[in-house]
């Protein structure tokens, strides 16, 4: 299973291995890449298991499909949801 790491906040604690020489199509300097869509594939995996597929848009305009188990988006999901930040967001 591919490892999916969640960062529950990135003031915190960022991304330190991301600087601007290992992401060169940030033109502006930030991450400026966006998330467009958002689907669900029923049986993405081998064993027929569902997969999240993300769809990219990246600053130069290509586009860039990620994709992660649904198991693996839903715990992602709930540990940002059970987050600090995530219940500040609430009040």
């Amino acid at each position: 299973m591919t490892p999916l790491n969640v960062t529950l906040n990135l003031e915190i604690d960022p991304w330190r291995d991301l600087t601007p020489d290992t992401l060169p199509l940030n033109t502006d300097g930030g991450l400026s890449a966006t998330l467009e869509r958002v689907g669900v594939l029923p049986d993405g995996t081998q064993a027929g298991r569902a997969t999240v597929l993300m769809l990219i848009r990246l600053p130069d305009g290509r586009q860039v499909v990620a994709e992660t188990t649904l198991r693996l988006f839903k715990m992602a999901a709930a540990a940002i949801a059970a987050s600090p930040v995530a219940q500040m967001e609430d009040l």
